[in-house]
């Protein structure tokens, strides 16, 4: 008799959640039977469910929006602009906003959690991803053994939810660790760390999953690594150093630019800002970065489906993986949840990752590339790893597939569960 599993997933982005992926993957290969409870609100792709479906895992799709989709995103995006010259009507139209916002987004919240506890099933292993999870689950009673929980995000809440609500979520996530939680799988010890101090809890029951990835595939193999030397009609020899993933305050992109727009490369260098939902964008800030970095930049906004990024990584010779550590403990915390630098090190390229903690044990130990603490120092750590490139690459290939590739991190907890629900 196959042993039940549940995945209890609010946020709903499963198609730019590897983690996730492969988990679930990894459950259906060790012949769980694995159900999935996930918000569908037309809010992204879900296309990636067709082919977990195709293989036995059963979704449950829950609508929380309904009739309410058109008032749901017409008022977010009034609140993204000003309708008025005055100020202070702004503030008191935005409070309005904000107000009916918090009382949809309690709606939802509600038809989620109303969905779940019309489920009949009971569970030998439970996966509440993030808090809002775990108040969903509390709402849903919901039957299972054990209880695992599964934190992509720190300390982050639904958006527009009220501040008691918000605390209701809070003070839940705290009661669970204390008396429920078996085990919680997260990125790396420091995100561990980080976490205890956000709920106010002490435990060791945590299982290591970083945001990783596994070895190149076959289809991947055959690529032809040119995708940026055909968009952007480069020369062959041109030396292509990738930061993937969004242009903005979070990632340094200003700073960066300035530091490379500035430098005399002694090779044909140039440095790619890739991030395929640039419309997005704050275009004065991004009007500011494509200024700063003249020449030597290029922003690349080409559209590439989620499971073909090894176009994109394959494509480039050095990884950036910088952030600001000043942002949030989201970002201060990356090392283990930078789902970019596990993509750079799959394809072998170098990294060069700000100096914020655990970057400098993994990349610096490994000899796997360089840390900065300074974007200005970008271009000399460029100059360094291509003199040496064999060397760096070399590292980077033998350290991905023995130490930090996803399945070796899957199979310890598949062991672990096998212990909880023997």
């Amino acid at each position: 008799m196959k042993r039940k599993i549940a995945i209890i997933f609010w946020d709903g982005w499963l198609d730019v959640s590897p983690t996730l992926q492969y988990l679930i993957n990894k459950l259906n290969e060790f012949n769980f039977e694995v159900d999935v409870f996930i918000k569908d609100d037309n809010e992204f792709t879900l296309d990636s469910i067709n082919d977990f479906e195709k293989v036995g895992i059963n979704f449950i799709r829950i609508k929380t929006i309904n009739g309410h989709n058109f008032l749901y995103f017409f008022l977010y995006f009034l609140r993204k602009i000003k309708l008025f010259n005055v100020i202070f009507l702004n503030k008191i139209i935005n409070k309005i906003i904000l107000k009916i916002l918090q009382k949809l987004e309690y709606y939802r919240i509600q038809c989620f959690a109303k969905a779940i506890f019309k489920y009949e099933k009971k569970f030998n292993l439970i996966f509440c991803v993030d808090a809002i999870s775990l108040y969903l689950l509390d709402q849903s009673k919901l039957k299972y053994n054990s209880l695992y929980y599964l934190s992509l995000e720190l300390g982050e809440t639904p958006k527009h939810v009220s501040s008691s609500l918000k605390n209701k979520i809070l003070s839940n996530e705290k009661k669970y660790f204390k008396e429920i939680i078996e085990y919680t799988i997260i990125q790396d010890t420091y995100r561990w760390k980080a976490l205890k101090r956000h709920i106010g809890i002490e435990s060791n029951k945590m299982l290591e999953l970083p945001n990783s990835t596994n070895f190149i595939n076959e289809i991947e193999k055959k690529y032809l690594n040119n995708f940026f030397l055909e968009n952007f009609n480069l020369e062959r020899d041109t030396k292509i150093v990738l930061s993937a993933g969004m242009i903005s305050k979070n990632v340094c992109s200003i700073e960066i630019a300035e530091a490379i727009g500035n430098y005399n490369f002694k090779d044909k260098v140039k440095i790619i800002f890739h991030d395929r939902i640039i419309k997005n964008q704050n275009q004065a800030y991004l009007s500011d970065v494509i200024l700063k970095g003249k020449n030597n930049l290029i922003i690349s906004n080409k559209a590439v489906k989620f499971n073909e990024l090894y176009k994109i990584f394959s494509s480039a010779h050095i990884g950036l993986a910088i952030y600001n550590g000043n942002i949030s403990d989201n970002y201060k915390f990356m090392a283990g949840a930078s789902g970019k630098l596990y993509q750079y090190l799959k394809f072998g390229l170098p990294v060069i990752t700000s100096n914020l903690p655990g970057f400098k044990e993994l990349v610096l130990e490994n000899n796997i590339g360089l840390v900065i603490t300074d974007p200005n120092e970008i271009p000399i750590a460029v100059e360094k790893i291509f003199n040496n490139y064999s060397f760096y690459r070399s590292n980077v290939l033998t350290v991905f597939n023995n130490k930090l590739k996803i399945d070796i991190f899957l199979n310890r907890i598949i062991e672990q569960i096998n212990i909880s629900i023997q």
